[in-house]
C-alpha cells in the first residue's frame, strides 16, 4: 500500500565494529494530519536530534544535543501536519529515554514536539545554497518520565526545549534552548 512505510536501519557507530539497530518501525499514513508509527525509533524531542544527521547544515550534532538527546526506544507515535505544513506535531509513548536503553522499572515516557512553520515551509532538509526561499519556524518539544522509588515516591525526569530556525538564500541558522 502507498500509505504504509517501513524502515529498518542497521549500522556501526564511529570507531566501533559492532552492528547496532538504529530504527525498525512501520508507519501508516492515514491522512496528511495523522500518521501512526510503531516500533523502535527516535523519541521526538530536540530539533537537532530529530533531524537526520545527513540533512543537518552543521558538520555534526552539537555537544548539548548529544548530551541531552533522549535516544531511540520502542514506542508508538501519532504525528502529522496541518495546512500546507504550517503546523507539524508529534506525540508518542515510549519505553524510556536516554542512552542506551531505558532503566529497569521506569514507566513509559510521554514525548511531544510542535513546530509552527511561519512561511508555510519547513526548515528541515538539505539547504540549497543558491535558491533557499525564506523559511522560519518556531517550536517546542519535551518529555516526561517517572521512575518509581521506595515508599511509593516517584523520581521525575523532565526535558523541555524551545527552538527557532531560519533559512534564507544559503543562510541556515538554528538555536535551541
Amino acid at each position: 500500500s502507498p500509505n504504509i512505510r517501513y524502515r529498518l536501519m542497521l549500522g556501526t557507530a564511529p570507531y566501533d565494529t559492532a552492528v547496532a539497530l538504529y530504527d525498525a518501525y512501520v508507519e501508516w499514513w492515514a491522512r496528511p494530519w495523522a500518521r501512526l508509527r510503531g516500533g523502535y525509533f527516535k523519541v521526538p524531542v530536540l530539533r537537532e536530534w530529530v533531524e537526520s544527521a545527513r540533512l543537518l547544515a552543521s558538520v555534526e550534532r552539537s555537544t548539548s544535543a548529544q548530551l541531552f538527546n533522549p535516544g531511540r526506544h520502542p514506542g508508538f507515535m501519532l504525528s502529522g501536519s496541518f495546512g500546507r505544513d504550517d503546523l507539524e506535531y508529534a506525540l508518542g509513548v515510549f519505553g524510556g529515554a536516554g542512552e542506551p536503553s531505558p532503566e529497569p522499572g521506569r514507566l513509559p515516557v510521554v514525548a511531544a514536539r510542535v513546530v509552527w512553520n511561519t512561511q508555510r515551509r519547513s526548515v528541515e532538509g538539505e539547504v540549497d545554497l543558491r535558491r533557499s526561499p525564506l523559511a522560519f519556524s518556531i517550536g517546542g518539544s519535551g518529555y516526561a518520565a517517572f521512575k518509581p522509588q521506595l515508599g511509593g515516591a516517584r523520581q521525575r525526569e523532565l526535558l523541555g526545549a524551545a527552538e527557532l530556525a531560519l533559512r534564507y538564500r544559503g543562510l541556515d541558522a538554528a538555536t535551541e534552548v
